[in-house]
């Protein structure tokens, strides 16, 4: 009983003589002070390795960790004592306790008395500053800001990313994403050039949708651009046929263009108009020689193309090399190769007309 009042008088008359209270020192440096690993002198201002240690609470209400002198209401610091843990934050949940959360809150008034926030004020921020010009320049730092947006009624908030001073993005309370614009009126509202580095580059379906910008800059998907398509046989014997089937919804109007080539770099071009499943020939060259064309049926779905006077080939092929004929039925184009040797043949389709 002795001992436990002379420890509690001293702790009464450090409190009362100082306003201030030591543990593991005897040289407080704030009305709270704890010396973590009893390293502080007994006089004077402990230095930056044994206020590392240390935890503080000033008479204003600042509390100090690694710091004897808080700048705000919490201050810690680590003073080249390695990365890692020494300066995380670690909130951590378990069971029905998941979840942590880091919250940020703001109103007028008083903490008794608060009221609401009106439109445009400022809510909380996540700020990054570096040192730089020999200095800790706000302003010139990274935010990641939220202000209020609604009318004092309703929890409207946006999201405004800074860098180096200026915002950049703007999620409005909307949803909408403004990227160069503090005013976006769309999902995705860019206000500068845009670059796509990679892209796709294999040939699209006939599902896919082409996209245009209007006169204000808004993307829109058109529907009446032509789709281009393209198809290709196999190798097909003298006489012998090959079918393409066209999987293109649009393919009741459009223009087939028939390529074909030899081994000595000449090429085959044929073109034709569809309309349903009738077909017209529009015209065809092998090098420097021009097309004849037999329709070979009433109904007009059926044609024979021949390049009279082709060069021969060293892989063989003669003056009937690039002849063939072409037959249209539905979405099915079937290619019968006229020519003195094997030969394969690629369909272009242009569909939507």
């Amino acid at each position: 009983m002795k001992k436990n009042t002379i420890i509690l008088s001293a702790l009464v008359f450090s409190g009362f003589a100082f306003s201030q209270v030591g543990i593991h020192t005897a040289n407080p440096q704030g009305s709270f002070h704890i010396d973590g690993a009893k390293d502080n002198p007994a006089t004077g201002v402990p230095s930056a390795v044994q206020q590392s240690n240390d935890f503080v609470l000033l008479k204003n209400g600042y509390i100090g960790v690694g710091t004897i002198n808080p700048s705000s209401k919490l201050e810690i610091i680590a003073d080249n004592q390695g990365e890692g843990t020494i300066n995380d934050f670690n909130f951590r949940g378990f069971g029905t306790s998941k979840l942590p959360a880091l919250i940020f809150s703001s109103a007028n008034g008083t903490y008794s008395t608060p009221s609401n926030l009106i439109k445009d004020e400022p809510i909380g921020a996540v700020t990054f500053i570096p040192r730089a010009n020999n200095g800790y320049n706000y302003n010139a730092g990274s935010r990641i800001n939220s202000y209020y947006q609604g009318n004092g009624t309703d929890g409207f908030t946006d999201l405004r990313l800074i860098t180096s001073g200026n915002e950049q993005i703007r999620i409005s309370e909307t949803g909408n994403i403004g990227i160069g614009t503090t005013v976006p009126t769309s999902k995705l509202d860019v206000n500068g050039n845009t670059r796509i580095r990679t892209i796709n580059s294999s040939i699209g379906t006939t599902s896919d949708n082409i996209v245009s910008a209007d006169s204000n800059g808004n993307l829109r998907v058109v529907s009446d651009i032509p789709r281009r398509t393209v198809y290709s046989t196999t190798s097909i014997a003298p006489n012998d046929s090959g079918s393409i089937t066209v999987t293109d919804p649009n393919f009741t109007f459009a223009q087939i263009n028939v390529t074909g080539g030899n081994a000595c770099a000449r090429t085959m071009i044929t073109t034709f108009s569809k309309n349903g499943n009738t077909i017209n020939y529009l015209g065809g060259q092998a090098r420097d020689i021009t097309g004849q064309f037999t329709q070979l049926d009433a109904n007009g779905n059926n044609i024979s193309i021949k390049f009279p006077g082709v060069l021969n080939c060293a892989d063989g092929g003669n003056g009937t090399q690039f002849d063939f004929d072409i037959l249209i039925s539905g979405n099915v184009i079937t290619i019968t190769n006229r020519g003195n040797i094997a030969k394969s043949f690629t369909a272009r389709i242009i569909s939507n007309l």
